[in-house]
């Protein structure tokens, strides 16, 4: 299996949040998960499709679903704030573009078939 190093591009993104390049490391902390049966062999499918390892795929996974927490907390903040109607804009269309690359493409293509039709 390819283990690439470095796993992510950094990405400048409106709410400054950024994903950070992924490197194994001797120090990094270790735990170990419990997977429901069948869990392990899709997940060893979906990281070699994508040329990671098990364990980057792990990392990838948790990262975008933390960054999309703290862009759901951002903005609730800004709203209850009162703030800039054009930021809380483009913190909304930040989470709704990671939402979105979440879906495989045939549910992408049925979102964008409602939506339009």
């Amino acid at each position: 299996m390819i283990d690439k190093g470095k796993q992510q591009a950094v990405q400048h993104t409106p709410s400054g949040i950024e994903a950070q390049p992924y490197m194994a490391s001797a120090m990094d902390e270790k735990i170990v998960v419990r997977l429901p049966p069948g869990m392990r062999e899709k997940l060893k499918m979906v990281s070699e499709q994508r040329q990671r390892s098990m364990n980057a795929e792990v990392v990838t996974v948790l990262q975008e679903h933390i960054r999309l927490q703290t862009l759901e907390q951002m903005i609730a903040a800004h709203e209850a704030e009162g703030g800039d109607p054009n930021e809380a804009k483009k913190l909304k269309q930040e989470a709704l573009h990671r939402l979105l690359d979440r879906l495989p493409a045939e549910k992408q293509d049925a979102l964008l078939a409602l939506l339009l039709g």
